[in-house]
């Protein structure tokens, strides 16, 4: 009964362990196809620094699409690394598998005063078809860098509190 008890802890243990072992992925923007159809924004490979260029009254954004989509099932958070030159933060959009959600379920403010974003990914959803990075609304020009974008399984999923600030 005493080695019946050790084996099962021992499992349980080694379980446990391997439960949370998913290795984050860090989405390679270089490698993956884009699109701009009002040439309002680019993005430079090179230095993985996006640049807004339109009117003020359009929407200004790039999508990425990632070949046959994208599966998130052994992930809970998306964290996105940025800077940004300016007052002015941009919006980063995730396009689901699931065409439903509303605008504000899947786009998300980055705020010039932060330079990381750790956005719960949404519970149900199996692929991301599409990312978005996006001028804030009525900012005709600016630039942001995006260091990465990496898809995780942390413990706790929280979205990082944009209004938590030092800042004035």
């Amino acid at each position: 009964m005493k080695k019946l008890i050790l084996i099962f802890v021992t499992l349980l243990f080694v379980a446990c362990v391997f439960a949370q072992n998913v290795k984050p992925y860090v989405l390679d923007l270089n490698s993956l196809p884009s699109s701009n159809d009002q040439k309002t924004i680019s993005f430079n490979k090179a230095t993985k620094t996006f640049t807004v260029n339109g009117d003020a009254e359009e929407w200004k954004g790039l999508g990425i699409w990632p070949y046959g989509g994208f599966d998130i099932s052994a992930y809970n958070i998306v964290r996105i690394k940025y800077k940004v030159a300016g007052d002015y933060g941009f919006n980063f959009g995730l396009e689901y598998e699931d065409e439903s959600l509303s605008f504000f379920d899947k786009t998300f403010y980055c705020p010039s005063y932060l330079t990381e974003m750790v956005i719960p990914l949404k519970s149900g959803q199996k692929k991301i078809n599409g990312i978005h990075f996006a001028a804030s609304w009525n900012i005709d020009s600016m630039k942001f860098t995006v260091e990465s974008v990496t898809f995780e399984r942390v413990a706790n999923p929280v979205k990082t509190d944009i209004h938590a600030s030092n800042e004035a």
